[in-house]
């Protein structure tokens, strides 16, 4: 596996067990780098024409998106989360190893819910590492 993040990140991509490799303009060389021989697939979280910065390195039809909606027309798959279907079955196991204690989320920082402007504002930018937590919490 191979994860892109900043360099100030990939001793934490290590640590999980990922191959570090940059995400800004070296990713597309730090990636091919890293598999030669290509890549089976790969997950975009993050847009800014993924598709096209890892042509020749995954097919188009082996890479997911999440937030290149545009991506499709050039073989991506577009997934969209449906929280209507979210439902004990059918997220189970993921609650089995949150409870087992082997599933984690790292967050980022946590806001009281009166202070979801300062959240945003961080969210938008960027550079998280992690998830931003809003509490109920006024203050």
């Amino acid at each position: 596996m191979i994860g892109t993040a900043s360099t100030a990140n990939h001793d934490y991509l290590r640590r999980l067990g990922a191959t570090a490799a940059g995400y800004g303009d070296t990713m597309p060389a730090e990636l091919r780098a890293a598999a030669p021989d290509g890549v089976d697939g790969a997950i975009d979280t993050a847009g800014q024409d993924f598709v096209a910065r890892v042509e020749g390195l995954v097919p188009a039809d082996r890479i997911v998106t999440i937030v290149d909606f545009a991506a499709g027309a050039r073989g991506a798959i577009v997934a969209g989360g449906d929280p209507t279907r979210l439902t004990a079955e059918t997220i189970g196991a993921v609650l089995e190893q949150a409870a087992e204690g082997t599933f984690t989320v790292e967050i980022d920082a946590a806001y009281p819910f009166g202070e979801l402007d300062r959240a945003l504002a961080r969210s938008e930018a960027g550079h998280l590492r992690g998830k931003l937590l809003v509490t109920g919490a006024s203050s």
